[in-house]
């Protein structure tokens, strides 16, 4: 996830650019990008990034003794993402059902579910980091003991 979701980010903050201004022309067009830039930058994402880098520096210099505990931390950052990925992705269906059931004049009637499943990201994303936290500080910090 270290990779995909600052893509994935990126996309949905391009797509915020696009409809923002259109849906609702009060809306600040960065708004998605500049929330998802600070969420990036707190500290709970910055541990999540931190946990990763400390999982392929183990794997690269990986010890059978260490397996137990660095598989136990794969799982959690594993099912941390998964559990992401499907929340992301329930929260835009719900956008894109909206432009499907309003074909005619679609930004108008369709782009504040569209938005707001776009504004759900960005809150899904900081509890993402938040859970990391929470995972990694239940794993007692790094692998080696």
């Amino acid at each position: 996830m270290n990779l995909t979701l600052p893509y994935l980010l990126d996309e949905l903050g391009k797509i915020w650019w696009q409809v923002a201004g259109t849906a609702d022309p009060s809306l600040d067009v960065r708004w998605l990008r500049a929330e998802l830039a600070n969420v990036r930058a707190a500290t709970p994402a910055q541990g999540a990034v931190a946990w990763a880098e400390e999982l392929q520096r183990e794997n690269a210099e990986f010890s059978p003794t260490l397996l137990p505990a660095w598989c136990e931390h794969v799982l959690r950052l594993q099912a941390a993402d998964a559990n992401l990925l499907a929340s992301i992705k329930a929260a835009l269906v719900h956008g894109l059902r909206a432009l499907e059931a309003h074909q005619a004049d679609t930004l108008a009637q369709a782009g504040p579910a569209l938005l707001e499943s776009m504004r759900a990201v960005a809150t899904l994303t900081g509890g993402y980091y938040r859970r990391l936290a929470t995972e990694r500080a239940k794993m007692h910090g790094p692998i080696r003991p």
